[in-house]
């Protein structure tokens, strides 16, 4: 294996943990706003995980055999991070407001102003995505 080979290959497991291991908020406000809107942070597991295994099956040139295997993987990886992030919703929520607070703590006045703007456009962008169809 080249040297190339090998940082592409750290490259792509760099990205598998980050995207398995970061999927929270959209997901986390899906699954407790209810209803079908649950499955949505499913389906973006699912567009991400479709993705990663395009990249690997390029990336790689994973034979058929291979690519059975990475997709069984990556199918087990999706379910456990789902059944994850349902059980751990209310600690990950707990998190990313003390989070928010440590912020807040260290900015200005003004950028609090500006900190509390952004976080709100997020949350409506969040919340008119997973809405839309209502």
């Amino acid at each position: 294996m080249t040297k190339a080979m090998k940082k592409r290959l750290q490259l792509i497991c760099g990205i598998a943990l980050i995207v398995l291991s970061s999927l929270s908020c959209g997901a986390i406000l899906g699954y407790l706003a209810g209803s079908r809107n649950a499955d949505d942070g499913r389906q973006s597991l699912r567009q991400i995980r479709d993705d990663l295994f395009a990249l690997m099956v390029k990336d790689l040139k994973l034979n058929p055999e291979q690519q059975v295997q990475a997709g069984e993987i990556l199918d087990r990886s999706m379910e456990r991070m789902a059944a994850f992030r349902i059980k751990n919703a209310p600690e990950m929520l707990m998190i990313i407001k003390e989070n928010n607070q440590a912020f807040r703590s260290i900015l200005t006045p003004e950028q609090q102003k500006d900190y509390d703007a952004y976080r709100q456009k997020k949350l409506e962008a969040i919340k008119e995505k997973l809405f839309a169809e209502y």
